[in-house]
């Protein structure tokens, strides 16, 4: 496993604002990205797509839609980045298409060899197969084909039917179109929603649908069965990074046998109920979460606080009303521990969330379909609350690069002290302690550390501190002012 890189998720609707060839915006960020100290770049979905879901619907697995570009622009886009020893990978949607895929249309009309692409059912009593709610889009997980007079299967929207990931054939067609971006030059992908492939007792009735489609037995043998695909056809590293939300240590470590890295969200989640409902949620908490994945030694865990699918961190976590320093203390709980770091596209840059002032500025198909189910039964003004503090609208916004130089200052200088210490952090183990609203963690390798000290409180501490390589506050005292990180270390 490559414990070196440092990750920079780009959705490209917040690089450009071109209406075709985002992509080549990101060209023109890569000098950016590479002097920041980025060694591997994760673009969002960039394939055909009706874009009912921001490209996360996939009508054709073998183009790139208009409005990023073309396969031409994606060439020179690997071989700029190549050159500055940047790694490009792709978001690929294995576990479902868009309705508008040829698969889709042929299966529908029980075309041969698509007829079992997807997963249909008959009606029961009339009704749906089963009583399954999805989490994601409010409703059943089924609809109804008229011209197949079934039901088909359908985790996310309406226009996103689940692949029938037992039929060999889907497999197939599958790997064959992830090589066909493999063959071009691309270093690997991540992979959506990877723990949701394999479904079963779709004939039982439960309140609790995800214990019939999440981390199934079969599908590790189907990430496994991938990984050797690959591993046999290609002569170098093919990096697969696989989101898998509502997992454990135990299912992360087998899931980390066939991927390089897992997204488990563990501490992401914190404070966010079912359909965006704000939970109370203590900030000291979320990171003792997030510090008990990294003392796993036997898992080499990811390290982020924002994505696509999250507010700005800036925003959630806002601490003392300053943002710059919260920005900040971001940059060192993502770039400072024990795992691989993913940077989300603005966060570099301080980026806040939108705060639209009306649900009809709010474009996110989720957004909207919570918004529309819960103010039938609650509150108006407390549901569009809670949107604007969840959508992922906040997250998929142009970028302002120049909204904040100190904090991407910053993000540079802690980027730069993870190379120095890639050692220590790769190979040593990390312990933690938390006391009077102190957290501080440290990452040992024989005498060997970097430490890092959080003050989560609104009143200045006094405390020991030793050979300081970078504070998020500009406090030469040896007192640790409040909600300020400092980072420590010795080589």
């Amino acid at each position: 496993m490559n414990k070196d890189l440092i990750i920079y998720e780009i959705f490209p609707k917040c690089i450009s604002e071109k209406k075709e060839g985002k992509l080549i915006d990101v060209i023109n960020r890569l000098p950016y990205l590479s002097e920041l100290g980025i060694n591997t770049i994760w673009i969002t979905p960039i394939f055909k797509s009706p874009q009912k879901d921001s490209g996360y619907d996939v009508s054709n697995y073998y183009k790139i839609d208009p409005i990023h570009g073309d396969e031409e622009i994606l060439k020179v886009l690997i071989e700029k980045a190549h050159s500055l020893n940047i790694k490009i990978i792709l978001d690929f949607v294995p576990n479902h298409t868009s309705n508008l895929h040829e698969w889709f249309i042929k299966s529908e009309n029980k075309d041969l060899f698509y007829k079992d692409f997807y997963i249909w059912r008959d009606p029961r009593d009339g009704k749906e197969p089963n009583n399954w709610i999805s989490k994601k889009n409010t409703g059943s997980v089924w609809e109804y084909s008229k011209k197949r007079k079934q039901y088909y299967l359908h985790l996310y929207s309406k226009e996103q039917p689940d692949l029938n990931w037992q039929n060999e054939g889907v497999r197939k067609e599958i790997y064959s179109a992830m090589g066909h971006w493999l063959d071009i030059g691309i270093d690997g992908f991540r992979l959506d929603v990877v723990n949701k492939l394999s479904k079963v007792n779709l004939d039982k009735d439960t309140d609790h649908a995800e214990i019939y489609y999440q981390n199934m037995p079969d599908t590790f043998e189907y990430i496994k069965e991938m990984r050797e695909y690959f591993s046999k056809k290609y002569r170098r590293n093919i990096i697969l990074i696989g989101q898998a939300e509502g997992i454990d240590f135990k299912l992360g470590e087998k899931y980390q046998e066939n991927l390089d890295l897992v997204l488990e969200f563990a501490n992401n989640h914190m404070g966010r109920g079912k359909n965006y409902r704000t939970l109370k949620s203590n900030f000291e908490e979320i990171i003792k979460v997030y510090l008990q994945w990294q003392q796993n030694q036997e898992y080499w865990p990811t390290l982020f606080w924002g994505s696509h699918d999250l507010p700005r961190a800036a925003s959630r976590y806002m601490l003392d009303d300053d943002g710059e320093n919260t920005g900040k203390i971001i940059g060192v709980f993502t770039l400072i521990g024990r795992g691989t770091p993913i940077i989300y596209n603005g966060d570099e840059c301080g980026t806040l969330n939108c705060n639209f002032n009306s649900i009809e500025k709010y474009k996110d198909v989720r957004s909207q379909n919570i918004y529309n189910l819960r103010s039938q039964a609650e509150n108006k003004n407390k549901v569009f609350s809670d949107i604007r503090a969840w959508s992922r609208d906040n997250a998929r916004q142009l970028i302002d690069w120049e909204n904040n130089l100190q904090v991407s200052k910053f993000y540079k200088s802690c980027i730069e002290i993870r190379k120095e210490y890639n050692d220590v952090i790769s190979f040593g183990k990390l312990e933690y302690e938390t006391c009077k609203d102190m957290i501080i963690y440290t990452i040992k390798k024989n005498d060997k550390y970097i430490k890092v000290t959080f003050n989560n409180s609104n009143k200045n501490k006094k405390i020991d501190l030793t050979n300081i390589l970078l504070r998020t506050k500009n406090n030469d005292g040896e007192n640790i002012a409040s909600y300020e990180a400092i980072i420590e270390g010795n080589l």
